[in-house]
């Protein structure tokens, strides 16, 4: 019912710290994409945009085209690198995915 109040919104951002292993967009991505199909305005959409990760180098990888994206870490043995400043760098890319839709430069979101 929610998801009706937002008839012009063209995507949901889902993100995560965790990688994709490791968080709960394995287990929620399913139940987002049923949500949306049960909704008058958005069950035409292609529900879930996988993979939308940041890879270990801090680079954002996609494809396909979905209204729900994926916004967090590809998927690791462990849930953080183990290097601060990689880590950082990781974590900025993260969240500027996550809210522009591309990673930016943290001069430019400051």
């Amino acid at each position: 019912e929610f998801l009706e109040l937002y008839p012009n919104a063209d995507q949901i951002v889902w993100a995560q710290e965790e990688p994709l292993n490791n968080g709960a967009f394995t287990f929620a991505k399913s139940r987002l994409a049923t949500a949306l199909s049960n909704t008058a305005v958005h069950a035409e959409r292609v529900p879930v945009r996988m993979p939308g990760i940041v890879d270990s180098k801090g680079r954002f990888v996609s494809s396909t085209h979905g209204m729900v994206e994926y916004a967090g870490r590809e998927p690791s043995g462990s849930v953080a690198t183990g290097n601060k400043k990689q880590h950082v760098v990781e974590e900025q890319n993260l969240i500027s995915q996550a809210l522009f839709g591309e990673i930016r430069p943290v001069q430019e979101i400051k």
